[in-house]
């Protein structure tokens, strides 16, 4: 695979797939054929390019390349170095791929200029423009995305994201130190290395004599974030996302999702019903027309539908100079609503090894309905299924009742023969959906989960209404939002959370031997607080945060809170 002249830049080279073969290498068994079509699509219909791409996900990979310093990429001088995955959407989605060379390490550079690559220096990687290539027709995805007022903006927002949420607060350094004792040793005794231990060590701050390329990270990083903070384009100031409300949820009507959004003079909301959805975008306003307050008063609002299943939101908004996302990771994090009927999907069980064994002794699959009425109802010829395709896959058997306020479990084991309610389906540990359909064969719940945990179940909080968290398995019992946390390290650095539960704020009192990174997880692994703690203690507000799990973690030791 060549990449010289031109070689991976996704220039559209004509309507014959064989003009791609040299610049491109295929790990699928077909797929040559769609080489013209997005690549024309990139370069001759920018306009329409969200039909063909996953333009956030493009945008997040660039600014990515670029905060990093990662020039052995699209980015660089030899445009190479990227996956293309097509999705179900008929969307190409790139992905960031052979990062070793991140963070100056690539030994050549082209800074656009016009001239050769050659070696760089500490100074020209610092100062790395964060608009690299833009007017540059031989990077056409880099280029199209910069000469877009709005996508440019959008850019810069997850270029911001990027570099505060690591490389502003010093937590890269921290996470390099731990990392870098984690395998000192072997580091040392390694017969083939190529630098000694001491290089190894000093490399984390100072750059290796006589080595072009090896930059000392924080060498690279602290001057690059003093240079970005004093950026003319990085410096631009966006809008103010708060106080985002919606008005009643009812299945099969409409809600209205409203913001506080201040120095903004455009939004839109993104939404959609699953993780395997493309989010639908629609204008917000401020015009006293959307169910949005007085005109000009600073709350936008958006009128969205409302199905059977949870809806997921994200909202962008932008003024002359910046854009702002909320939250600020979207799309690949968003904001939920609980969509909820009379009998709901309550919780999953897709790899059970000895939470609950079915009447045969067989630890299965199983789903738990509940009822969130005050009466009995009759669930003869509803259907479950696990196939958007074929959502009567199995049929509820005649004279199966589920009892008010009640709980019903299914056994999804594919052992129809077995006495009791076992479905003709079996479910996924790496993920699916789970739809429960009426007599009428209307949904009336789908719930869409991502890859399993052995004995950790997928449920509500609050039970029957809530959202779905991962949670310890309450088998025909009310969900809770706990979920047991093992210690990963001897405690060395302790600290104490108090009050835990919270609805409003927390201290987290503690006995810091040396300076490190605290870390608060959501309960899908997402990171939504983090700070280096230098203090006794803290206290951080948590008004806004959504009721659930939170892990907290420093290098020592992990403890839950719970948030009601």
């Amino acid at each position: 695979m060549s990449v010289q002249n031109g070689g991976s830049s996704l220039e559209y080279l004509g309507i014959d797939s064989s003009s791609y073969f040299d610049y491109y290498e295929l790990q699928t068994d077909y797929g040559w054929n769609d080489m013209p079509t997005f690549t024309n699509e990139l370069n001759n219909n920018f306009s329409n390019i969200e039909n063909t791409w996953d333009i956030d996900r493009a945008i997040w990979m660039l600014a990515f390349d670029n905060v990093l310093v990662s020039l052995d990429t699209y980015i660089g001088p030899f445009k190479q170095n990227y996956y293309l995955f097509k999705d179900d959407h008929n969307r190409f989605n790139p992905i960031v791929w052979d990062m070793n060379e991140s963070l100056g390490g690539f030994e050549t550079i082209d800074m656009g200029g016009g001239g050769p690559p050659g070696p760089p220096n500490v100074t020209s990687l610092q100062q790395l423009d964060p608009l690299l290539r833009q007017g540059n027709n031989a990077y056409p995805l880099v280029n199209n995305i910069l000469n877009n007022v709005r996508y440019k903006k959008m850019y810069m927002a997850h270029f911001r994201t990027i570099l505060e949420e690591n490389f502003v607060t010093g937590d890269y350094q921290n996470r390099a130190t731990v990392f870098q004792s984690l395998i000192s040793s072997d580091v040392s005794s390694d017969p083939n290395a190529f630098y000694t231990s001491t290089q190894f060590s000093s490399n984390l701050t100072t750059q290796i004599s006589g080595q072009s390329g090896a930059f000392g990270i924080t060498q690279l990083m602290d001057a690059r974030v003093t240079y970005l903070q004093s950026n003319a384009e990085y410096i631009k100031v966006g809008p103010v996302i708060s106080n985002i409300l919606n008005s009643a949820l009812a299945i099969n009507s409409n809600t209205t999702i409203t913001a506080d959004i201040s120095n903004a003079t455009y939004a839109y909301l993104g939404y959609r019903n699953s993780i395997e959805d493309i989010f639908t975008k629609i204008e917000m306003f401020d015009d006293g027309a959307h169910n949005d307050g007085a005109s000009g008063d600073g709350v936008y609002g958006a009128t969205i539908p409302v199905g059977v299943s949870d809806i997921q939101y994200y909202i962008y908004s932008d003024n002359i100079a910046a854009g702002k996302f909320s939250p600020q990771r979207a799309e690949h994090e968003y904001h939920s609503l609980a969509v909820s009927g009379d009998v709901v999907i309550n919780e999953i069980s897709a790899s059970n090894s000895s939470i609950q064994a079915d009447p045969d002794g067989e630890f299965d699959d199983w789903i738990e309905l509940y009822n969130n009425t005050s009466s009995p109802i009759v669930l003869d010829e509803f259907y479950l299924s696990d196939n958007n395709s074929n959502p009567t896959k199995w049929t509820f058997p005649t004279g199966t009742t589920i009892n008010a306020n009640d709980f019903l479990i299914v056994w999804a084991d594919n052992d129809t023969l077995q006495s009791g309610l076992h479905a003709n389906f079996k479910l996924s540990s790496s993920g699916e959906s789970v739809l429960l359909s009426n007599v009428s064969a209307s949904l009336i719940d789908e719930v869409t989960f991502g890859v399993q945990t052995t004995d950790l179940t997928f449920g509500r909080y609050q039970n029957g209404t809530g959202s779905f968290i991962f949670m310890d398995p309450t088998f025909e019992d009310i969900n809770t939002n706990t979920v047991e946390v093992e210690m990963i390290e001897n405690t060395i650095n302790s600290f104490n959370i108090y009050p835990n539960p919270t609805s409003n704020n927390v201290t987290i009192e503690f006995n810091v031997i040396e300076p490190q990174s605290i870390y608060i997880f959501n309960i899908v692994g997402n990171i939504v607080y983090q700070q280096v703690i230098n203090d006794k203690n803290i206290k951080i507000e948590v008004s806004n945060w959504s009721k659930g799990i939170y892990l907290i973690k420093t290098k020592d030791k992990v403890e839950k809170l719970i948030i009601n």
